[in-house]
């Protein structure tokens, strides 16, 4: 687990994004992947909930569809010109849900490494009638995916769990990317938080 600096002040993020907190942490994450890749686009995946048909809203069982967000990065472009282009390829995505975009890339020859899953407060705990149960992050053991980001919020703070394929992975790149995406969400949301303390 690797928690955001506890110095920003994360207060900003709905103004910055217009209420789209999970398109603030896409679009971060896509671009401090753009940025440590030297590129000027990047392709991650992320995840829904699946449940866009009214008819499911009260069902139980696995919905979640991991869909591909292309976003191209351009100097010129406003923090919200940027964050309104993560926000309508997000939700193009989710649009064309029901297009096999597994099958897609694997037709194309195409592989997307890097993963995002915004989970907001929805795991601070559990409700079972008058009961609030913890919630436990199990590892993902055999996972399909090479590099995983899972963002949770804490009250006013974020936390990231962080999973990886450890054959593909050293763990110095790993923590060279997290500071990397800190210092996106920090910028993003107008921070300078120094590294000393």
């Amino acid at each position: 687990v690797y928690c955001f600096d506890k110095r920003i002040d994360f207060s900003k993020v709905s103004a910055v994004c217009n209420g789209r907190v999970g398109a603030f942490f896409v679009g971060a994450f896509a671009y401090a992947a753009a940025k440590y890749t030297g590129t000027g686009d990047a392709v991650v995946y992320t995840g829904n909930h699946g449940r866009m048909d009214e008819r499911l809203r009260h069902s139980v069982g696995m919905f979640v569809r991991m869909l591909p967000v292309y976003v191209t990065i351009d100097e010129s472009f406003s923090l919200t010109d940027y964050l309104s282009q993560v926000q309508e390829r997000l939700y193009g995505g989710i649009k064309h849900g029901k297009c096999a975009f597994a099958a897609l890339m694997q037709e194309h020859k195409l592989s997307i490494d890097l993963s995002i899953l915004y989970q907001g407060d929805f795991f601070n705990h559990v409700p079972f009638g008058d009961i609030d149960c913890p919630w436990e992050a199990l590892p993902l053991h055999g996972m399909d995916d090479d590099f995983v980001i899972m963002v949770f919020k804490e009250k006013e703070h974020f936390k990231l769990k962080v999973e990886y394929r450890k054959d593909k992975y050293k763990l110095q790149t790993v923590h060279e990317f997290l500071r990397a995406y800190e210092e996106t969400v920090m910028t993003f949301i107008g921070e300078t938080v120094s590294n000393e303390g």
